[in-house]
């Protein structure tokens, strides 16, 4: 095992009631100016746009001031929001679809360094488990049967300071070898085999039902990932990377017959696989990815006028995603059924 100690940045338990009022900072500048809020009629109300402020998007109005010939700025938005009273977002208003994946998924701050407030253990755990069977067994002095079954479970869990948000390794196989030899004469043998082989490889995340938070657009039993912009970015929900996977399974059928006949030693027999193979990208973007940019909940539509974690975190409780998207997994489907046949004569003078 290799789990130690990691940090990372949660919500707060303010946060997560609407309240950012412990955020709100000084004046933004730009070009040596404090940005001013706007009313709805475009005039100035007096007061400046404050870092960490949190507007509402249900206020959004176009500024019948906007000077197209000027172009857009701080001070001249195409278009207006007011700002929440007190830096605090109505309860009520609060995405209760946000509010189970945020909580499900991070625990409340349990520490302070630098700008993380949260410590959980992370890293690897690695699993390798190995089972081997055999069985030799003679009914008669004609018949006797040979069995083996190997059973391979090997894995990698990777654990993240929040859970489901990394992928894990895996490589399980199954082998059963059969054979069943029968004697008809002392100068007549055959020999009959079945095999079977499975293979999972390659790699899954950790499974969870998402439709208990009420996520439906999502092909995988994980979380969406939430991907949280800003002067802090963050990544919550899912793993939202490549995630291959190979099944493979093969269906093995032997025979080999052995004759004397005087001088000449006979061999002959055929061998036949049936190969099925199943590969697949799972991931990477097929739990669903929403991007939060605080697009929303910022001052005015000026692109100068920044939008900053506070504003993400704001647009992720509101369920206002700028972008989202869910991918088609990748999925190959292979068979293939390759055969011999022999037959070979050993002659000695």
């Amino acid at each position: 095992n290799t789990v130690a100690t990691g940090l990372t940045r949660v919500l707060t338990a303010a946060e997560r009631s609407g309240d950012f009022s412990a955020a709100l900072g000084a004046c933004l500048v730009v070009s040596g100016a404090q940005v001013p809020q706007l009313s709805p009629s475009g005039l100035p109300t007096g007061n400046c746009v404050r870092a960490g402020q949190i507007f509402d998007p249900a206020t959004t109005v176009a500024n019948p001031l906007f000077n197209s010939v000027a172009g857009e700025s701080a001070t001249n938005p195409r278009f207006i929001r007011q700002p929440f009273a007190n830096n605090r977002i109505p309860t009520d208003r609060l995405n209760q679809t946000a509010l189970a994946l945020i909580n499900f998924q991070q625990p409340l701050p349990n520490t302070v360094s630098g700008t993380n407030n949260l410590a959980a253990p992370t890293g690897g755990i690695i699993e390798n488990n190995q089972t081997s069977v055999r069985i030799d067994h003679k009914f008669s002095n004609s018949d006797s049967l040979y069995g083996r079954l190997a059973i391979q479970n090997n894995a990698r869990f990777s654990q993240g300071v929040l859970p489901f948000t990394t992928k894990n390794l895996v490589g399980n196989g199954r082998v059963l070898n059969t054979t069943w030899t029968h004697v008809f004469s002392p100068t007549f043998v055959n020999e009959f085999r079945l095999g079977y082989v499975r293979g999972v490889y390659g790699e899954s995340v950790d499974e969870v039902d998402p439709g208990q938070f009420g996520v439906s657009n999502t092909l995988l039993q994980t979380l969406p990932t939430l991907n949280v912009t800003g002067n802090l970015p963050a990544f919550y929900g899912g793993f939202g990377a490549s995630v291959l996977q190979t099944v493979q399974n093969t269906y093995q059928l032997a025979d080999n017959l052995s004759i004397i006949r005087g001088n000449h030693s006979f061999r002959l027999g055929f061998k036949g696989d049936h190969n099925r193979f199943k590969n697949g990208e799972l991931g990477n973007g097929a739990n669903g990815v929403a991007n939060f940019t605080g697009l929303y909940t910022k001052a005015s539509s000026a692109s100068t006028v920044s939008s900053n974690r506070d504003n993400s975190v704001a647009d992720l409780l509101l369920g206002l995603a700028q972008s989202s998207s869910v991918a088609t997994p990748s999925i190959a489907n292979v068979r293939n059924t390759p055969w011999a046949i022999y037959f070979q004569d050993d002659w000695k003078l």
